[in-house]
């Protein structure tokens, strides 16, 4: 798991195991190998209006399209999100799944050549959300292992979008292991995870 060294600061931090591969600039995206490959990018804000879900879907469709065009040369014009009938997401016109996201001033999107998916969520947010977060998770869970409660409630997202889960129906139980998260009956999904001041990114996918 992709554990904090240090303070998050001002900038991402990961921990040097992570199989994730991580870009926090379009020209940092590397070319997709075996392991998924991220891409995290801040997002402009309009004043103190949270954004329209509009923008949400841009902001979440453009960074998808800028992955892929870096990490496995695609036409940008081509890129589009579809969901299978499993409910997985992919990357249309490939083989590949892919995974977006948005919170908190940020958008996310991850490709992989297995199940995967992404989520960002704010420490602030998950501590007053502290109930739901919590709620089908064993007592034992290591909340330090997994960044506090954001960095868990970002997991789960990510796991569910992985298994092609409809994120409103989550009523499971959920063990937190070293690096890896399990539901009910579901496959364990290995996790890595990124942090800065004020969000927590979590990939969840399969293999590795």
């Amino acid at each position: 798991m992709g554990r904090i060294a240090g303070a998050a600061g001002g900038r991402w931090t990961t921990e040097h195991r992570t199989v994730t591969r991580w870009a926090f600039a379009v020209d940092e995206v590397p070319p997709l190998q075996s392991g998924p490959v991220a891409l995290i990018l801040p997002v402009p804000e309009l004043g103190s209006h949270p954004p329209s879900g509009d923008q949400r879907r841009r902001w979440r469709r453009q960074t998808l399209t800028t992955l892929a065009a870096a990490a496995i040369g695609i036409d940008a014009a081509t890129v589009r999100l579809v969901a299978a009938n499993d409910g997985r997401r992919r990357l249309g016109g490939t083989d590949l799944f892919a995974s977006v996201a948005h919170r908190a001033g940020w958008v996310a999107a991850v490709l992989a050549r297995t199940p995967a998916g992404i989520d960002l969520e704010s420490p602030d947010e998950a501590e007053m959300a502290a109930e739901i977060v919590l709620a089908g998770v064993e007592d034992s869970v290591d909340l330090a292992a997994w960044h506090g409660l954001a960095g868990m409630w970002a997991t789960r997202e990510a796991a569910l979008k992985a298994e092609g889960r409809d994120l409103t129906c989550d009523h499971r139980h959920w063990r937190f292991g070293t690096g890896v998260v399990r539901g009910d009956d579901e496959a364990a999904l290995r996790v890595d995870l990124a942090r800065r001041s004020g969000i927590v990114a979590a990939v969840a996918y399969a293999g590795g």
